[in-house]
């Protein structure tokens, strides 16, 4: 039993409570959020795998089948080169060596065709 008081004049009201119902809704809560947190963490940590699989496989794949295809001759090949760390920086600078071989091999097709026609290095756009 509780007494609630109403107003400033004294009174009050008397109720019982059912302690065993309340027992049971905070055990049922509790199951509840314990559930809630055990697939928040399951889903946290398949995100953090998914994120860290497309970091640490995919982008080096990606890198490794762009550089095949420049082992191929292919000079047209653009390496990812966005942001600060060292597979970007990497990045640029093959990018930048892509472009003085394309330059080295015009001047040289100039230089053998006597000056007569021009050839187009690719560039990075």
């Amino acid at each position: 039993m509780a007494l609630s008081p109403v107003g400033e004049w004294g009174y009050g009201v008397l109720y019982s409570v059912p302690y065993g119902a309340i027992a049971a809704f905070s055990r049922e809560t509790a199951l509840l959020q314990l559930v809630g947190s055990g697939v928040g963490l399951l889903f946290s940590v398949l995100l953090i795998a998914f994120l860290s699989r497309m970091w640490t496989i995919n982008l080096p794949k990606n890198f490794t089948d762009l550089l095949e295809r420049f082992g191929e001759g292919d000079l047209t090949v653009r390496f990812p080169g966005s942001g600060e760390d060292e597979i970007a920086r990497m990045g640029r600078s093959l990018n930048e060596m892509i472009c003085g071989l394309g330059d080295s091999i015009a001047a040289l097709a100039l230089d053998a065709s006597g000056g007569m026609e021009a050839v187009v290095s690719p560039r990075a756009t």
